[in-house]
């Protein structure tokens, strides 16, 4: 969820946000990271500590993220 637009009580056009890191931990092996919104697969890496890391190019009002895994 991208709040820029969001000042107290009013709600106005949200700037975009871009090259926005995520991160989860999972005990599961993923084997792809989807934005529902945008419609594409993004890249991603998993380290040693089964943190899964990706980048949103960019955000505008919201994205859903999506794991899948094998």
């Amino acid at each position: 969820m991208n709040h820029s637009g969001q000042s107290g009580t009013a709600f106005h056009k949200p700037l975009p946000i871009f090259d926005v890191p995520i991160r989860l931990k999972t005990d599961k092996t993923v084997k792809a990271v989807r934005l529902l919104r945008a419609e594409k697969q993004i890249d991603f890496s998993t380290d040693e500590n089964n943190w899964v890391k990706a980048t949103l190019p960019k955000l505008n009002r919201f994205e859903i993220v999506l794991y899948e895994y094998k």
